[in-house]
């Protein structure tokens, strides 16, 4: 999410969100330590963000798996609509796709078991 539409957010709906995070990105960091520069106006924390669509959608679940070594995932379920929010979490992981190794299933598997569901 850019800092612009963090700012504006009181004007978002709810709405399913997955979030594969890298925890050591240096793209888009996930302490929100991101730079202003390049029209992307700085970003929160990761998880602040994660908050807030838990939040928004009004999720009544949390469950946390470790998935691998390195990877745990985080599910919040049962919100409005039946919307969830997955939120997955790589140690050591920058900004690119984890594999099988990171997550236990690939990406693209990832993406299709959510999004399959809306």
């Amino acid at each position: 999410m850019s800092g612009y539409t963090w700012k504006h957010r009181s004007q978002i709906q709810p709405a399913p969100i997955l979030q594969i995070s890298g925890l050591n990105d240096e793209v888009v960091p996930y302490d929100g330590s991101m730079s202003r520069s390049g029209g992307w106006g700085g970003a929160p924390h990761q998880q602040t963000i994660m908050d807030f669509w838990s939040k928004l959608n009004k999720t009544r679940t949390a469950e946390v798996v470790q998935i691998s070594d390195r990877t745990t995932a985080h599910y919040y379920r049962k919100g409005t609509n039946d919307h969830e929010v997955w939120h997955y979490k790589v140690k050591g992981f920058g900004h690119r796709i984890p594999g099988t190794r990171e997550l236990g299933d690939t990406a693209f598997d990832i993406v299709w078991q959510f999004f399959s569901k809306y």
